[in-house]
């Protein structure tokens, strides 16, 4: 089974950070962000509950808020380059669909004051309602982070991609609080083959750091539309 919503959430991570790539570099190293960022500048709550748990996000809900309250959201929130905010026409998928085709939804994109110029968040409507936040984090958080804060997770996905250096998407996903966190290996071949051990036992190293946050809409949870691993812990000895 294609998992959709992994699928979907590496084309928005390629897009947006493809021309950040150090020259000479197919795909963005997994490394601790850089430059590190003042704390006023750095959106901690995914990872804090605050001001509200996830799947809520500065009192915004999935499925629930419009895009004129998170358009009123955003203009109060001093991490956000208020400037670079626009809105867009985008694909979106949803699993509650009969058809089983994208539709045309509409995105509102923004940039982190810190670093200048930086996507770090893209936010995706559906008939006006919120179905999806995407934060590319200007800080760095590992998947063991991810886990001491949400738990065990849910669901463990793989993508496979790329062409000429093809990599390794893994997501770590929390049903009941309706978020992900995702990392991308790109190590060309050894990425590929880092999605092969996983599908056969191997454990996933600790210290990958997260490229995205993914709040998703309760229509992924209720139609079952992800191909899962039971996560059986962190390689120990790659702490």
């Amino acid at each position: 089974m294609i998992n959709k919503k992994l699928l979907s959430c590496w084309a928005v991570f390629v897009f947006l950070v493809g021309s950040c790539a150090p020259a000479g570099s197919k795909y963005p190293p997994n490394k601790p962000f850089s430059p590190v960022v003042d704390l006023k500048y750095i959106d901690l709550s995914p990872f804090s509950g605050v001001p509200c748990a996830a799947p809520c996000w500065h009192n915004l809900l999935i499925d629930k808020s419009t895009k004129e309250e998170t358009l009123v959201t955003l203009g109060t929130l001093g991490f956000i380059d208020l400037a670079s905010i626009k809105e867009t026409t985008t694909g979106y998928w949803d699993p509650s669909y009969e058809s089983h085709d994208s539709v045309w939804a509409r995105s509102i994109l923004a940039d982190c004051k810190e670093p200048s110029g930086v996507r770090c968040y893209q936010f995706e409507f559906l008939n006006n309602i919120l179905k999806s936040i995407l934060i590319f984090p200007n800080y760095t958080i590992t998947l063991q982070n991810a886990v001491e804060y949400f738990g065990t997770p849910t669901c463990v996905s793989l993508f496979e991609w790329g062409a000429e250096c093809a990599g390794c998407g893994i997501a770590f996903s929390w049903d009941n609080r309706q978020i992900s966190v995702s990392v991308l290996d790109t190590r060309c071949g050894d990425g590929t083959d880092l999605c092969v051990s996983i599908r056969h036992g191997g454990k996933i190293p600790p210290d990958y750091v997260v490229q995205v946050i993914n709040y998703y809409s309760q229509a992924w949870v209720d139609n079952n539309v992800q191909e899962c691993f039971q996560w059986s812990g962190f390689d120990e000895t790659n702490p």
